[in-house]
């Protein structure tokens, strides 16, 4: 019995690829939203509520098709940071 570790297997290079691919999406999706997300602050929006509300009121889905939480646009401007 081999002790240590977390169980995980390393990922193979296919399912490193994969992971790479994922995130460079997330990233293009996050820089794709920055200008709506601009525009809403400029309206008034200051907190991460207000700022979910107004993509949702846009009809913006989340990459998901649901709607906008305070933790996803969290998760945008970091991003975009």
């Amino acid at each position: 019995t081999r002790l240590g570790g977390n169980g995980a297997e390393p990922l193979s290079p296919a399912s490193r690829a994969e992971v790479m691919a994922y995130r460079a999406e997330v990233i293009a999706r996050a820089k794709a939203l920055a200008p709506v997300v601009a525009e809403i602050r400029a309206a008034g929006a200051s907190s991460l509520w207000e700022i979910a509300a107004g993509l949702n009121a846009r009809g913006i889905a989340t990459a998901e098709g649901k709607s906008w939480s305070a933790m996803q646009v969290k998760r945008v401007l970091a991003r975009n940071a």
